[in-house]
């Protein structure tokens, strides 16, 4: 426990740096309505994953103390990330037409979120079963970004 703890903790600071940069980066590259549209899309995110962190957590214990629930949780991890489509269309809707931004790129940045919730109950499972593979994982997705 302790060495996947500390593995958690150094990849959460590199985190922290990247994240930073990434900010710096992106904030010098974008117009003020592109870098408004960004943070729009990232808050109205938030509403989308409020399901997902249901799933996450019993998977976590019930795979950790031996039950086979691995496919169930992948499989209700995307009937909630409907759910969460669904959240976060109508949020957009509601917002889109006061902040004049584009619907079509509320609609396209939809997509990404049945990928987040898939990645986030694939990374609960690897939790479960080895803690360290999911900082291994996040330090990569750091890296990429």
């Amino acid at each position: 426990m302790t060495y996947s703890g500390l593995i958690s903790l150094g990849v959460a600071l590199a985190s922290m740096c990247t994240s930073l940069v990434f900010i710096t980066i992106v904030t010098r590259m974008l117009s003020q309505q592109e870098y408004g549209a960004w943070g729009l899309i990232n808050g109205l995110f938030a509403y989308g994953l409020i399901t997902n962190g249901i799933i996450n957590f019993w998977t976590v214990r019930d795979i950790a103390r031996g039950r086979d629930v691995g496919k169930t949780s992948i499989l209700s991890s995307g009937a909630f990330s409907i759910i969460g489509v669904s959240i976060f269309i109508v949020a957009s809707l509601g917002v889109a037409p006061q902040l004049n931004i584009e619907i079509n790129v509320l609609f396209l940045a939809a997509i990404l979120l049945p990928a987040n919730f898939i990645q986030k109950i694939i990374s609960a499972i690897n939790k479960a079963w080895k803690p360290q593979i999911a900082s291994y994982g996040l330090l990569i997705s750091e890296i990429i970004k």
